[in-house]
């Protein structure tokens, strides 16, 4: 069973709160809301998450840690 990573409650906590208050009651996000969520451009999401169609604030936390 994978481990889970040592900061990922806490990124959890806070890319939740910041999505619930930009995008209240969506689920999904795409690479612009992404950016928005996380502060950066979607250039910069892109060049260092790939490309994706939708993601989930878990996966979006994963990245992150």
């Amino acid at each position: 069973m994978p481990r889970e990573k040592p900061l990922y409650h806490d990124t959890l906590s806070s890319v939740r709160a910041r999505a619930t208050e930009l995008f209240p009651g969506e689920l999904l996000f795409g690479p612009t809301k992404v950016a928005k969520i996380l502060g950066r451009s979607r250039a910069w999401v892109w060049r260092h998450y790939g490309s994706f169609n939708s993601m989930t604030v878990e996966q979006i936390a994963s990245l992150i840690c």
